[in-house]
């Protein structure tokens, strides 16, 4: 089996060498939006600002290591990075600020948000990526079909707010849904806030409506955007967007490239790669059949679809899978109570995303053979 760097052996390696040495690059970019999925709620103040070491110190007594590495879930060990972090030159100095948390099932909210301040004279503000919560997973669906989600709009407000706080340059970055709502908010601030953004790091991220990606604030910040996907992108190739991907190999397969972990790395730049057959083939089929729809046919199929999961009354995968006897009750009870109408609304959905497939995979078929 092949060994490859990664962002821990980043870590390891890097720790110690200053900013003023080693200028602020993409894998840091990727360190501080892992980094994020730690849940720094209690920990970093909403208003108020605290240093890496604090945020390790304050962050263990809340939660075990033993603990976190025993967890399955991809982002589950980025808090395990606070220990190289804390203890190196390169992060130790780095401030952490107003550090936001908000989730509403009722509006299909999950947006976080946190400025890390580096000793660069930069701030960088992270926006988190679609946790545990069934609420945050809708709103990625949600994108298809709605101008502007809640979740959205509070990622431009933040931005906003944090560049208020601050007359140091900007970046601003996510994994992920947080990659999205980084682009979205980097695109719609005002304006004076948008000409001191000097990056836009868009990790793996899912895109946009078209009408968006029309609009001239949008325009404005593309050349801004490193947008980073792995070779089996599948989350980064939601949707719509106008960058051009820079496309990283990933020592993990198929979905599970999305998780950063995975990306291998070569001194302090991601190995470069190129976009698999499959990825390609998803981008390609989830376009012709979004194209078919109508922004009432998205809502409704994203309705149908998350029905069974939110008649459960629980509000995070982990919730469901520790009472899963309990969910697969409450999702069976709720298929069996769909109309009829929902029923064929469904099917319908499904057999024009397979033949959105079937098309797609003929003509891959044959664009091999005339090859």
């Amino acid at each position: 089996m092949l060994f490859f760097n990664n962002i821990e052996s980043y870590l390891e390696r890097n720790s110690n060498i200053p900013f003023s040495e080693l200028p602020f690059n993409e894998i840091d970019s990727l360190v501080l939006c892992e980094l994020i999925y730690a849940d720094l709620s209690g920990i970093v103040p909403e208003n108020g600002i605290v240093s890496i070491p604090d945020v390790r110190k304050r962050f263990f007594r809340k939660h075990s290591r033993s603990k976190l590495r025993r967890q399955l879930i991809y982002f589950a060990r980025a808090p395990l990075m606070l220990d190289a972090m804390a203890d190196g030159a390169r992060y130790s100095s780095m401030k952490v600020r107003d550090y936001v948390k908000i989730i509403d099932d009722k509006a299909d909210i999950q947006m976080t948000a946190v400025t890390f301040l580096p000793d660069d004279g930069t701030a960088f503000v992270c926006f988190s990526g679609t946790d545990k919560t069934i609420s945050g997973w809708k709103e990625d669906f949600n994108f298809s079909y709605m101008k502007e989600t809640e979740g959205q709009r509070l990622a431009v407000k933040y931005l906003n707010d944090a560049a208020c706080m601050t007359d140091r340059p900007l970046r601003a970055g996510g994994h992920s849904k947080g990659a999205n709502f980084a682009v979205y908010a980097s695109s719609f601030v005002n304006r004076d806030i948008q000409d001191r953004i000097i990056d836009i790091y868009a990790l793996d991220g899912p895109g946009f409506r078209e009408e968006i990606t029309r609009t001239e604030n949008y325009r404005r910040i593309v050349p801004k955007v490193k947008s980073i996907v792995p070779e089996e992108s599948i989350i980064g190739q939601l949707l719509v967007h106008d960058y051009k991907d820079i496309v990283v190999k990933s020592s993990g397969i198929g979905i599970l490239q999305h998780d950063g972990f995975t990306w291998c790395l070569e001194h302090n730049k991601f190995i470069r790669s190129k976009l698999s057959n499959n990825a390609k083939f998803f981008r390609d089929a989830q376009t012709d059949w979004l194209a078919k729809m109508d922004d009432k046919a998205r809502e409704a199929f994203v309705t149908i679809l998350f029905a069974p999961l939110e008649a459960t009354k629980m509000s995070s995968l982990d919730e469901i899978y520790t009472k899963r006897m309990e969910a697969a009750i409450s999702i069976l009870d709720s298929l069996n109570d769909m109309t009829p109408e929902e029923h064929r609304s469904m099917r319908v959905f499904l057999q024009e995303l397979f033949r959105s497939c079937g098309v797609k995979a003929i003509e891959s078929a044959l664009t091999d053979i005339r090859k």
